[in-house]
C-alpha cells in the first residue's frame, strides 16, 4: 500500500525533481499511517483523516518551499549578473579611453627645486580623520582679509575701515597702505621670505598618496590660503601707494600658489586653486577701479589670466576622484586588500563606524559592483556637464548621489558614501571661470578705452588688438554680455547659474544667485 501510495503521489510529476522529492515526502508518510493501521495501532477512520490532514498541510507548505528557494536564488543571480554589468561597463569604458586606476607616485625631486619640499608649504601629516597633527605654519588667521576688494557684492577695498580696525594712525589712503604693509611683517615674524623661497622654485611635488587609505598627508591648505590672502593684501595696498608693478608681482606670487595647488589631481586641491585665483581677479578689479595699472601691467596680467582655465581643469579633477572611488570599490573585494583599513577614511567619525565597516565588508560582490557602476554612471554625466572648452552643457544625472532618497539610497548607499559632493563645487569653478573671462575683457576694454577716449559701444571692438577673439560666457557658451552705460562706465555679464539673461542685473550672489554675474567697470578711477 505504501507503494500504491508513492505511485499514486508521483503521478504526472516525474519530470521535475523539486515535484519528486516533494511527492516523495508524501509517500513516507502515507507508508508510515498503512503501517500502523495494519498493526492496528489506528482505525481506518482515523487513518483517512490524518491522511487527509497531511496532504493538506504538504500542499500548502508547497509554495514556502518555493518562495525559500526564490529567495536564496534569486540574490545570487542578481549578484552573478550584476558583477557581470560591471565587468561589460568597465571593458567597454576602457576601449574608449577611461582610466581606472590610480596613477603611480611620482618620483620625488630635490628639495633645492621643490615648492613643497620645505616649510611653509610641505605636506601636512594628519590623523586617521584626516585632521592635522601639527601647528599651522604661517598665522592662523589675517584680518586685513575682511577689509578686501569683494567683486561678488560690488565692494572695492576699505582702508579706513582697516585703518579703525588695525588702530592706525595714518590718515590718507597712502598713508594706511604703507602702515598696512609694516603690520603684515610684524604679523609674519619673519617668516614671508621662506614664502618667497618656495614661490621661486621651479617645480612642485608634493609626494601626496591615495593609496593606501586613510592617508597620512593631505596639502598644505591653510598655510597656503593664508599666504595668498597676503599676496592679495600686498597688492591691494601697493596700488593705493602707487607702486602697480610690484603689485603685478603680488599677483603672480599668488598664481604661483594657487599653480602649486594644481599639481595634485583631486578635487580639493582644484577647488584651493580656484579660490586662490578668484582672490586675484578681485586685485585686477581693484586695480581697473583705481585706474592704478599702467598699459605694461595690463599686458602683463592678461597673459597670466590667459593661462587658467578652471572649469576645464575641474573635469581632470573629477578623473582623478573616479580612479580613487574605484580603488576604493575594488579594495573592498580584495581578500587581504587593505579593504577595512581604506573604508576608515570614509567611517572615521561616523556613528558606529567600525559596525558600520564591518557591514561594508561582508556585502555580497554584487551590490559593490552594483553600487560600483552606478557611482561610475554619475561619473560619466558629471564629466559631460562640462565640455572641452569649458562651458558648462548641464543634463540629467541618471544616478544623483546628492538627490537620493528611498529605495535608491538604500540600494545605492555606497555610491552615496563614497562619492562627493559636487553641485556647488561645479557652480563655484563656473562663476570663477566667468570672472577670470570678465577680467579678460575688462582689461581689453581699459586698453580700448585709454587708446580712444572711452570704451567701446560694441564688445567686439576689442578684437584683434586687445583680444583674439571675444570671449564666451561659460554658463551658456554665448557671447559674455556687455552693456557700456557711459563713455567711462561699462558693465559685463555672465547669465550665471540659473543660465538665464536678466539684463546684467545681480542679487550680489557668487554661486547661488538667481540673477546674473556682473562684473561693474568703471575707467581712469572714476
Amino acid at each position: 500500500m505504501g507503494v500504491l501510495a508513492g505511485k499514486q503521489a508521483g503521478h504526472g510529476f516525474g519530470r521535475s525533481k523539486l515535484s519528486s522529492a516533494y511527492h516523495g515526502v508524501i509517500a513516507s508518510y502515507s507508508s508510515g499511517l498503512a503501517s500502523d493501521l495494519l498493526k492496528g495501532r489506528i482505525g481506518m477512520a482515523d487513518f483517512r483523516k490524518t491522511l487527509s490532514v497531511r496532504k493538506v498541510l504538504m500542499w500548502a507548505m508547497a509554495p514556502a518551499g518555493v518562495l525559500l528557494i526564490i529567495a536564496v536564488v534569486a540574490p545570487i543571480v542578481w549578484s552573478s549578473q550584476a558583477v557581470k554589468r560591471w565587468g561589460s561597463y568597465r571593458r567597454e569604458a576602457i576601449k574608449n579611453g577611461k582610466v581606472f586606476d590610480l596613477a603611480p607616485p611620482s618620483p620625488p625631486i630635490p628639495a633645492a627645486q621643490n615648492f613643497a619640499g620645505e616649510d611653509p608649504f610641505r605636506p601636512v601629516k594628519v590623523d586617521l580623520e584626516g585632521k592635522r597633527l601639527e601647528p599651522e605654519r604661517l598665522i592662523t588667521e589675517w584680518a586685513a582679509k575682511d577689509f578686501m576688494p569683494n567683486l561678488e557684492g560690488g565692494k572695492r577695498a576699505d582702508l579706513p575701515g582697516l585703518a579703525e580696525h588695525l588702530k592706525l594712525a595714518a590718515k590718507s589712503d597712502e598713508e594706511v597702505a604703507a602702515a598696512v604693509l609694516r603690520d603684515c611683517d610684524k604679523q609674519l615674524q619673519g617668516k614671508w621670505p621662506t614664502v618667497l623661497a618656495a614661490e621661486a622654485k621651479p617645480l612642485t611635488r608634493f609626494g601626496l598618496s591615495y593609496s593606501p587609505l586613510p592617508v597620512a598627508e593631505k596639502l598644505p591648505g591653510a598655510e597656503m590660503r593664508i599666504a595668498v590672502q597676503i599676496h592679495m593684501t600686498h597688492a591691494v595696498m601697493l596700488l593705493h601707494m602707487k607702486r602697480s608693478a610690484d603689485a603685478v608681482r603680488e599677483v603672480r606670487g599668488a598664481l604661483r600658489i594657487a599653480a602649486a595647488a594644481k599639481t595634485e589631481p583631486n578635487l580639493v586641491a582644484h577647488m584651493w586653486h580656484t579660490a586662490f585665483v578668484a582672490l586675484q581677479v578681485e586685485v585686477v578689479w581693484e586695480g581697473l577701479g583705481q585706474g592704478a595699472w599702467s598699459d605694461a601691467d595690463l599686458v602683463a596680467l592678461e597673459g597670466e589670466f590667459a593661462k587658467l582655465h578652471t572649469s576645464i581643469g575641474y573635469t581632470q579633477a573629477l578623473e582623478h576622484e573616479r580612479q580613487e572611488t574605484n580603488w576604493l570599490f575594488d579594495t573592498i573585494l580584495q581578500p587581504g586588500g587593505g579593504g577595512k583599513q581604506a573604508l576608515n577614511r570614509w567611517t572615521a567619525g561616523k556613528k558606529d563606524s567600525e559596525g558600520m565597516t564591518r557591514v561594508i565588508m561582508h556585502l555580497p560582490s554584487g551590490v559593490i559592483r552594483d553600487n560600483q557602476l552606478a557611482a561610475n554612471l554619475e561619473w560619466d554625466a558629471m564629466e559631460r556637464q562640462i565640455d572641452a572648452e569649458g562651458i558648462w552643457r548641464p543634463s540629467a544625472v541618471p544616478y544623483d548621489s546628492e538627490a537620493m532618497h528611498g529605495p535608491d539610497r538604500v540600494r545605492y548607499f555606497l555610491a552615496y558614501i563614497f562619492m562627493p559632493r559636487y553641485a556647488k563645487a561645479e557652480k563655484r569653478v563656473l562663476a570663477t571661470e566667468a570672472w577670470i573671462r570678465q577680467a579678460r575683457l575688462a582689461i581689453a576694454l581699459e586698453r580700448f578705452r585709454r587708446a580712444h577716449g572711452s570704451f567701446p559701444d560694441r564688445l567686439d571692438a576689442v578684437v584683434p588688438q586687445y583680444l583674439p577673439a571675444v570671449l564666451a560666457d561659460p554658463m551658456d557658451g554665448a557671447t559674455m554680455r556687455y552693456g557700456k552705460d557711459s563713455p567711462n562706465r561699462f558693465r559685463l555679464w555672465s547669465v550665471g547659474t540659473n543660465r538665464q539673461d536678466d539684463g546684467g542685473k545681480s542679487d550680489g550672489e557668487f554661486i547661488d544667485g538667481k540673477l546674473d554675474l556682473v562684473w561693474p567697470g568703471t575707467g581712469g578711477g572714476k
